[in-house]
């Protein structure tokens, strides 16, 4: 008969009772007799527990003796085999057990402390295994025994996973989720269920035969879902659960799995609780934005500035987004572009920001980050050297540039290297939709400002199906009306209103829809008197009203062609009347007119030269006499007043220079309007009163307030190559003290013959002439005496000249009086 052990106590220190975790045990026992030297006790273990070192097969792990009393320590450690038998003299022990051998000599005790590391068993002990007993045994006989109730096993799924099955992992996607394990035990359903966070949603799961969803729980406390199928002991279970609503916010996710014997729940086969995966959160995009690159400068770009991108042509795409889950500074930000069209992003003005409205400097505050592009031109790589807060609004702008039509997607995340992303938006289409470029042109034969003229569009590629809408450059007009601006019967033409003060003509088919396309389309407008803008151009759209565009492409506009080389030379002297005026112009680019409008500045008044036949001065005109005709001033308005007409005779204009003459009173002071009341106008009519030729805006003379009346002028002789002696006459009306030097500039071709002071001559006693610069072959200058005053009274300077060959089309004189003695012009 054995007799029972005076005590037993075994201590589960972690409280830990999930099947195959780690446990640390703490044992007491004291046996009835004392123990002696070569005596050996043994503690089993419940079925399957192990306190065998998982590295050193027969060593306890992690043994440590705890003496009680004046015991400092035992000789020896233990042994922890797990093998069927323990020695000679335990022959019936299956499972894992402790044996100490004492090799105590000088004292007898028999109480015993220890702590010991092990692992519960990987599977639920049979109630009647699951027993600690102590044994005490002397040569081979058992002395004592004792035994105690284990702590209940909860079974554990063995290699157990839960993953995100579907394409689809940002927080609040609806998904699949995959859960896969090991069992040990057959079972009949599966229950998962979310600890943490809230949100998820099993509403709508489903699972694939031969599982199937049986019962789902949503509330705020827990969200399950049960799963009805076969689970049989010792293989790898795998049930992907779909259209599974993940948690809003994402983050790590805390789940509890557990085995059933059926979908009735009476009894659980095992279980894995506190099974924590990092689920990735959302990157919610508030606003995205794809702006053509004509966006940054509205003033620069008036028509272009809200057009839509256009396909390969640099844009702008700009998102602001929030994100569920910080991200931490050294995680990645991922851009990238995705679907059947996708973009290429150019990484040198990718800019992230937190904007203003969340700075207390009013100003945004730029994310430092360091860009890169990995190995595809639709994706970038953004380093965050600063940590991005969740629930805080950012913006990002990257120059993009679209490859072609169609579909495209964008996918932004964060990542720190996991096996998930740590937010990231899943890929959306955000509509950035590039619209195709329209090619198109319009030319014109010729272009006088102020004409009517007809240009030919002709559109190469546009959006079919649609009418196509004309924006013309600023102050160019469409006539008005049905159909009035169009030309050629191929199409249909009306002007349908302005787009930032810009005339707009809709072009469609004789039935509607799209103009005939590679034919050309001729139609009608009226030219400005300049330019308005610096870079005038053509835009056109297919649209339909004010829908957006679905092509579009601009070009420069075709030039004016002024008459060149315009001017008007006249001695502007205050209140001058009867001042002879000579215009001079070029026609250089189509050949035509006979008959000039001439229109002065406001302030002037023009007439006829009543001295001359016709009443003009022909100089350089070609024909017989040509004619003046102007309003006499007692019936004239004050803008005819400023108007006089030139009628070639029997001719008209051909390509070449020209020069006439007549003349004007000047204004007391320089007029004051707007450039097309304060400026010189030309105007060239054919018979019929059609344009011919026109220029505007040349500028007038600068009228000087002086006490000099006009310049007279006249030679001894005309004759080529030979010289010549030419007169100047100047009136001053008084004493004029400011003058230092007085310069004759003589026409084109013309050069003085004067090569001693004697050869030119001062015909005024009282002039006080104070030296000459002959070194100039087309100019003398005349100084005047330092300090001195040029008396009132008229004065006359005659020199030589050599007449040219041939006559110079503009054959004008000037007379300049300058404050300095280094005048070189007037």
């Amino acid at each position: 008969l054995v007799k029972g052990m005076t005590k037993l106590t075994i201590s589960n220190v972690m409280d830990e009772t999930r099947s195959s975790f780690p446990i640390q045990v703490q044992a007491g026992l004291q046996t009835s007799e004392s123990i002696l030297h070569g005596d050996t006790v043994v503690l089993v273990g419940p079925q399957g527990l192990s306190l065998e070192h998982p590295n050193s097969p027969g060593v306890c792990g992690g043994f440590d003796w705890v003496t009680p009393g004046n015991l400092s320590s035992y000789e020896g450690d233990p042994l922890c085999p797990c093998n069927p038998s323990h020695g000679d003299f335990i022959n019936d022990i299956a499972d894992c057990a402790l044996s100490w051998r004492s090799n105590v000599t000088d004292m007898a005790f028999s109480e015993l402390q220890f702590a010991v590391r092990g692992a519960n068993s990987d599977k639920k002990p049979r109630i009647a295994r699951n027993y600690w007993v102590a044994q005490h045994w002397r040569d081979g006989a058992l002395l004592a025994t004792r035994s105690v109730e284990s702590w209940p096993i909860r079974p554990q799924l063995q290699s157990l996973t839960v993953t995100v099955a579907g394409e689809r992992r940002a927080a609040g996607a609806a998904t699949s989720l995959r859960v896969e394990f090991e069992a040990v035990y057959p079972a009949g359903a599966l229950l998962v269920q979310v600890l943490s966070p809230a949100g998820f949603d099993f509403t709508s799961a489903t699972t694939e035969e031969p599982h199937r969803v049986h019962a789902v729980v949503n509330n705020t406390d827990k969200s399950q879902v049960l799963a009805k199928t076969e689970i049989l002991a010792g293989q790898r279970v795998s049930i992907t659960l779909h259209g599974v609503v993940l948690s809003p916010l994402g983050g790590e996710t805390t789940f509890q799995i557990r085995t059933y014997d059926g979908p009735g729940m009476v009894y659980w086969r095992e279980e894995a609780e506190d099974y924590r995966v990092a689920l990735p959160g959302r990157v919610n995009i508030t606003q995205s934005t794809l702006l053509c690159k004509y966006s940054v400068d509205e003033e620069m770009y008036p028509v272009r500035f809200g057009l839509p991108p256009r396909v390969g042509e640099l844009a702008w795409a700009e998102l602001t987004f929030t994100l569920t889950q910080s991200a931490a500074a050294g995680e990645m930000l991922t851009f990238m572009s995705g679907g059947d069209a996708p973009f290429e992003l150019l990484s040198e003005d990718f800019v992230l920001t937190r904007p203003s409205a969340l700075e207390t400097q009013g100003s945004d505050h730029l994310v430092p980050i360091s860009v890169s592009r990995p190995f595809t031109i639709h994706s970038l790589s953004i380093s965050l050297l600063e940590g991005l807060a969740a629930n805080t609004a950012f913006a990002l702008r990257c120059a993009v540039l679209p490859l072609t039509e169609g579909q495209s997607t964008w996918v932004v995340a964060t990542s720190n290297q996991g096996t998930y992303e740590t937010n990231t938006n899943d890929g959306e289409d955000l509509d950035f939709d590039p619209v195709p470029q329209a090619r198109f042109t319009v030319t014109t034969s010729r272009s006088p400002p102020t004409a009517v003229v007809d240009v030919t569009v002709v559109i190469e590629e546009a959006a079919d199906g649609m009418p196509q809408q004309l924006i013309a450059p600023l102050g160019f007009v469409f006539p008005l009306g049905d159909g009035a601006c169009g030309v050629s019967s191929n199409f249909v033409c009306k002007d349908i209103g302005e787009f930032e003060q810009r005339r707009i003509a809709k072009l469609t088919g004789l039935a509607g829809g799209s103009p005939p396309f590679g034919e050309a389309l001729v139609l009608r407008l009226e030219l400005p008197e300049v330019f308005i803008e610096e870079s005038p151009s053509w835009t056109l759209q297919s649209r339909d009203g004010t829908s957006r565009p679905e092509s579009w492409d601009t070009i420069a506009s075709f030039s004016l062609q002024p008459m060149p080389d315009v001017a008007v030379h006249y001695t502007a002297l205050a209140g001058a009347s009867g001042t002879e005026v000579v215009a001079t112009f070029s026609v250089g680019a189509v050949a035509g007119g006979m008959r000039m409008l001439v229109q002065a500045p406001i302030g002037y008044d023009l007439a006829c030269d009543e001295s001359v036949p016709g009443g003009v001065r022909q100089l350089y005109l070609p024909g017989g006499t040509p004619t003046c005709l102007d309003t006499p001033n007692e019936v004239a308005t004050e803008s005819q007043k400023r108007q006089l007409i030139v009628e070639l005779n029997g001719t008209t204009f051909g390509l070449g220079q020209y020069a006439f003459g007549f003349l004007c009173t000047v204004p007391d002071i320089d007029p004051i309007g707007d450039a097309s009341e304060t400026t010189w106008s030309f105007i060239v009519y054919d018979a019929a009163g059609v344009l011919q030729h026109a220029a505007y805006r040349i500028p007038p003379q600068t009228i000087a307030a002086t006490s000099v009346g006009s310049p007279i002028f006249s030679w001894t002789a005309s004759q080529a190559d030979k010289p010549s002696l030419v007169t100047f006459g100047l009136t001053f009306h008084q004493d004029m003290s400011s003058v230092r030097s007085l310069v004759f500039i003589c026409p084109e071709y013309v050069v003085h013959d004067n090569r001693l002071e004697e050869d030119f001559r001062v015909l005024s006693s009282n002039f006080p002439a104070g030296g000459l610069d002959l070194t100039h072959p087309s100019l003398i200058k005349l100084f005047v005496l330092e300090g001195a005053t040029i008396p009132a009274g008229f004065h006359r300077f005659q020199f030589r000249i050599l007449v040219p060959p041939v006559m110079p089309e503009q054959n004008l004189w000037y007379l300049a009086l300058c404050d300095n003695v280094a005048c070189m012009s007037t």
